[in-house]
């Protein structure tokens, strides 16, 4: 149970107690029960001030923490937490109680006091839920994470505990509820760390991480869900590479991490709930990207014939072939473009070029695009501004070879046609000469 949790190193607690790491075991205790009161029935449903104590012996025994290379986490009760009281009305059915806070901060010991209301002596279940409002739905919820421990802390870090009827009394004469020991609360989620490194060991800082699989969202008493989704953890505009998650239900998983442009999978993957975790991921694996998802910075991806764009050839499934380069994007016209990494035509008047495109296009199909002569500007920026002829030969392509033509008539006299040179230098000449002809996609950007 995590309040106000902060990251430290050497000591510390994980919510109200847990294992903290993958490897380690964690102890356990066998905590006495005192004489079981005889329960009582109250004449009708009455509010009542309910006080537990929430005690971490520094005994290792009862703390049940456990630290690793010396670093754990450290729980400590905080202003405008909650433990949430439902009362048990049914098999497995439950009713919100009422809410319970503590009455001392900044420690890892404290009473928690509140009002409950209840009609009979029955078992309780206590969730702390950190600063969230209690409902009657009992339903973890693990979407909204930012992957800051002092955000997570206060809203994701779910805890519970079991009371049974014979574990508290009842006073009517002062309308109070009292614990007859200290109370043991279990987390209800893993807490990890992910480090994000590139494959040469620098930090990948990225903006947004998704965990899959991993639940979104459970309710108390399902303790896998038989089809967990995707968890999608974001920091708005603010790249890291640092991530604290809350997962649940990842036992026995392949684990895929995409954050960005990037994309890690590790087989086999279990988070213990109530266990702490920090892991280094090393991702050299990039995840493809729609067309309509291309930005600036994938300027050089690879364009398969399936129709999506990929950072490298090796991350392309083995029946997709590569066709074209991402040559320019244009935010501001929210337009992108690609080139063939060969030539439809060595030699082609102006006027045939679309047929000669045609022509070479039906062996070289990209799925959902049709091939056509671009104009002066995108080929502009491909060949000036982003180095054309290396991103084609990087991409396994043909250079530019002599003088290609554009889809551009130029302006005053219809008989010339705008041309590219292999040095850059762009030209108008007479339609009728023939030129080299390549190939290119526009594609339309979400922005």
């Amino acid at each position: 149970m995590t309040m106000k949790n902060r990251f430290m190193t050497l000591t510390g607690w994980l919510v109200m107690a847990a294992a903290l790491t993958a490897g380690m075991t964690a102890c356990s205790s066998d905590d006495n029960i005192a004489d079981e009161p005889t329960p009582t029935t109250p004449d009708a449903p009455k509010t009542y001030t309910m006080t537990v104590i929430a005690s971490k012996s520094a005994d290792e025994a009862t703390t049940r923490a456990l630290s690793t290379e010396g670093k754990t986490l450290n729980a400590t009760w905080g202003e405008g937490e909650h433990v949430a009281v439902y009362v048990e009305v049914f098999n497995g059915q439950y009713q919100l109680a009422g809410t319970l806070s503590p009455v001392t901060l900044g420690s890892a010991t404290t009473t928690l006091s509140g009002e409950v209301t209840i009609n009979e002596q029955l078992d309780l279940q206590l969730v702390y839920i950190g600063t969230r409002t209690a409902n009657s739905s009992m339903i973890y919820t693990y979407t909204g994470q930012n992957g800051d421990l002092d955000y997570l802390a206060l809203n994701f870090d779910y805890a519970s505990a079991t009371i049974p009827a014979y574990g508290y009394s009842i006073s009517n004469s002062d309308n109070t509820i009292s614990t007859s020991s200290p109370v043991s609360f279990t987390n209800e989620q893993a807490i990890v760390r992910f480090n994000l490194k590139y494959s040469d060991n620098s930090p990948l800082s990225v903006t947004d991480l998704t965990v899959s699989p991993a639940l979104s969202s459970v309710v108390y008493g399902a303790e896998f869900a038989p089809v967990p989704g995707d968890l999608t953890i974001s920091k708005g505009n603010v790249a890291a590479s640092s991530w604290y998650v809350a997962l649940r239900g990842v036992k026995n998983k392949t684990l895929t991490l995409t954050a960005d442009d990037y994309q890690y999978t590790h087989e086999n993957v279990t988070f213990e709930h109530g266990k702490y975790y920090e892991i280094t991921v090393k991702i050299n694996t990039l995840v493809s990207k729609n067309l309509n998802l291309l930005r600036e910075s994938n300027i050089g991806w690879l364009v398969g014939s399936d129709g999506k764009a990929y950072n490298v050839k090796e991350a392309m499934p083995s029946d997709v072939t590569v066709r074209a380069v991402v040559g320019y994007v244009s935010t501001k016209d929210k337009k992108g473009y690609a080139f063939a990494l060969e030539d439809a035509s060595t030699q082609a008047r102006w006027k045939d070029a679309s047929a000669a495109i045609s022509s070479w296009g039906v062996n070289n199909a990209i799925s959902g695009q049709t091939w056509k002569l671009l104009g002066k500007d995108p080929w502009y920026e491909f060949i000036r501004n982003y180095n054309g002829n290396t991103l084609l030969t990087n991409a396994g392509g043909s250079a530019l070879s002599e003088h290609h033509w554009t889809g551009t008539e130029f302006e005053e006299l219809t008989t010339l046609a705008y041309c590219f040179d292999d040095d850059g230098s762009i030209m108008a000449n007479p339609k009728i000469n023939g030129y080299r002809v390549r190939a290119g996609i526009e594609f339309d950007l979400d922005q």
